[in-house]
């Protein structure tokens, strides 16, 4: 049988993955919402995101909505490669919304 194929090479960030008050949604800077989104999201052969759900809830609904607008919106990858062909790769992440 033919040897498997190397794992896929690691996409990498074009873009900051930083929040923003722009990302925040502006009722939760109102209530002073605080907290921290897990998500797992697929990052596409063209290096956007095509995929995003939330994993483990902050607890606000309005932040775990925001996570993966801000995610699928703004986030921008050079794609993971396999054998030199961009190819799409699930990924996880947290997502920290705090206020300065």
């Amino acid at each position: 049988a033919p040897p498997p194929p190397p794992p896929p090479t690691a996409p990498v960030a074009t873009t900051s993955h930083a929040v923003t008050a722009d990302d925040y949604p502006a009722i939760s800077l109102r209530l002073q919402e605080q907290g921290v989104v897990a998500i797992k999201f697929v990052i596409s052969k063209e290096g956007s995101v095509s995929d995003c759900a939330v994993t483990t809830s902050s607890g606000k609904p309005r932040l775990d909505d925001a996570a993966c607008r801000m995610v699928q919106r703004r986030w921008k990858y050079k794609p993971a490669t396999q054998d030199g062909k961009p190819v799409a790769v699930a990924q996880t992440a947290n997502v920290t919304f705090q206020l300065r």
